[in-house]
């Protein structure tokens, strides 16, 4: 397959860094022999000086100012601009300037001031908040004047919550009682909801289709107005029951929508394991993701089916030789797969030393092989329980990262959007046992080769990624770029089946191409094809 055309393209990482992607050529690399691609998309982002309504969600202004008047002619004002999810530009004014002044910037987070003679000056804090910044203003004759106003980060934090159902259209929880028609929606409000705060800007829900009259797809995407994006949050064949985790962007008013998109009736259930908001919690640390459970094996649990109402009890702290911390893990990421079903059931992941909640993780029937990536507040104790409602089953479970206070990447939620999508972007399905890299945001300048430290900080993103046109039975991994590729997978699929699930895929860095990026592995002998739609990132800066 020979190189593409250069061409841009407009994506979600583009629009938060208002860059925009461009697909260009990268290095194959295989896993084997039978990957027979010759070169590769990256599907990379420029990184030109951030802009700051595009960093912005609808209803917040881009700059903020206040102004206050001293009793002489000094008259300062302080503007705020985000230039990454932790880093703000602070710019100071004065309708009545005078030469020589001087500007001292305090951004309240117990840094020491930062002087200049300059109007701007940029900071980053270590963690999400809402801040104070102080602007004093001397003139050459001595006297000053002082300003202060709030800057609130665009970066979140993590605070588990439940595991908690929000909606079931079956029963009337949280919408009105009945199946949704095609091409309608439903309005989910969230924040504000029990104690998930009003100032919530994205929660984690596992939003489970069941009893849809024909195949289709779920789309989750912010309140406002706004049209529905082109992605999928659920994808689902007529009457399948199938769950897709979601890190949902929250509208203005703290609201969801989630769009029947199929031409048939559906009941919609969401549960709740957490939400981000802009204050300091829970920070995310990113892994290489490893298996820490198979029960077909005896790794992490005695080895055997899981019985009929049994729960394995999964060590959660400490795990993978020490490389997961020994406490303070609130929640962790796990890719959880259901195999060897021998009945119609569902896993249930919840905190270990806690009442099992009435929600549901992954959903199959016997036979089945189906995964689903999970966010689970850890209990006390640093372990978590997976428990089997079916006859019986085994649980496999990988580790992609964990919450902690001293996690330090932030959330930056956006609009959904779709990145890439093998079908239409000129390169093709992944062949079997074929590795196809997926760049995502470029780290240095492709015009003058300055680093962009936004992109540097950048280490995880949330993707709902999609096979289809399966050739044969097998598994999806995801991991990053420039690693071994690891013994997990992040999705399992029969042959013919379209499924989805979301990767809170660790990046690594492509230096040839000065992007970060990630791997695709086809672990199967046919060719598939792979949609990627974005829904934030993880980052430092």
């Amino acid at each position: 397959m020979g190189e593409p055309n250069v061409h841009k393209r407009q994506s979600a990482v583009c629009a938060a860094v208002a860059g925009i992607g461009i697909l260009v050529p990268a290095t194959a690399h295989a896993d084997s022999a039978a990957d027979s691609v010759k070169a590769l998309p990256v599907n990379a982002l420029s990184n030109r000086p951030l802009s700051a309504p595009a960093l912005l969600p609808p209803g917040r202004t881009a700059a903020r100012t206040v102004r206050t008047h001293a009793a002489g002619p000094l008259s300062p004002s302080l503007r705020f601009s985000d230039v990454g999810m932790l880093s703000v530009a602070g710019f100071a004014a004065d309708q009545n300037w005078i030469a020589g002044t001087s500007y001292s910037f305090d951004f309240g987070d117990g840094s020491a001031p930062v002087s200049t003679s300059g109007s701007a000056v940029s900071h980053s804090y270590s963690k999400p908040g809402t801040y104070p910044v102080t602007l004093t203003e001397t003139d050459p004759a001595g006297d000053s004047a002082t300003v202060t106003a709030p800057y609130t980060t665009r970066g979140t934090n993590f605070s588990p919550y439940g595991p908690t159902r929000l909606l079931d259209t079956r029963n009337g929880t949280g919408a009105q009682q009945g199946a949704v028609a095609p091409g309608d929606t439903i309005r989910l409000k969230v924040a504000g909801v029990g104690s998930v705060p009003a100032n919530a800007a994205a929660a984690v829900l596992n939003l489970t289709v069941n009893s849809p009259t024909a195949a289709g797809v779920i789309t989750a995407y912010p309140d406002g107005d706004r049209a529905a994006p082109g992605t999928a949050s659920v994808d689902f064949a007529a009457g399948q029951t199938v769950a897709t985790l979601a890190v949902a962007q929250l509208g203005a008013d703290g609201t969801v929508d989630l769009l029947n998109n199929s031409s048939g009736t559906v009941q919609v259930i969401a549960d709740i394991t957490g939400y981000f908001t802009p204050a300091a919690a829970a920070g995310y640390t990113s892994l290489s993701p490893v298996r820490l459970l198979d029960t077909r094996k005896g790794i992490g649990a005695p080895a055997g089916v899981v019985g009929a109402g049994k729960a394995v009890t999964l060590t959660i702290a400490g795990a993978d030789g020490g490389q997961l911390p020994g406490s303070g893990i609130t929640a962790v990421a796990l890719n959880v797969t259901a195999t060897g079903t021998l009945g119609t059931g569902y896993v249930t992941a919840y905190p270990d030393g806690t009442t099992r909640p009435a929600t549901s993780n992954v959903n199959f029937t016997a036979g089945q092989v189906v995964a689903n990536t999970v966010i689970v507040p850890v209990g006390s104790d640093g372990k978590i329980d997976l428990y089997n409602s079916s006859t019986g089953t085994q649980i496999i479970a990988d580790v992609d990262g964990y919450f902690s206070a001293g996690g330090t990447n932030a959330y930056l939620p956006m609009d959904p959007d779709r990145i890439d999508d093998t079908t239409s972007d000129g390169w093709g399905p992944i062949p079997g046992a074929g590795v196809r890299e997926l760049g995502l945001i470029y780290t240095a300048d492709p015009d003058t080769g300055d680093p962009v430290p936004m992109a540097l900080g950048m280490n995880a993103f949330v993707m709902t990624t999609t096979v289809t046109n399966t050739a044969q039975s097998g598994y999806l991994t995801v991991y990053p770029f420039g690693v071994t590729r690891p013994v997990v997978s992040n999705l399992n699929f029969a042959a013919g089946q379209t499924v989805a699930n979301l990767s809170l895929a660790t990046a690594g860095t492509d230096g040839a191409q000065n992007v970060k990026a990630v791997d695709y592995y086809n672990g199967t002998s046919g060719y598939f094809d792979v949609r990627t739609d974005l829904t934030g990132v993880f980052g430092t800066y």
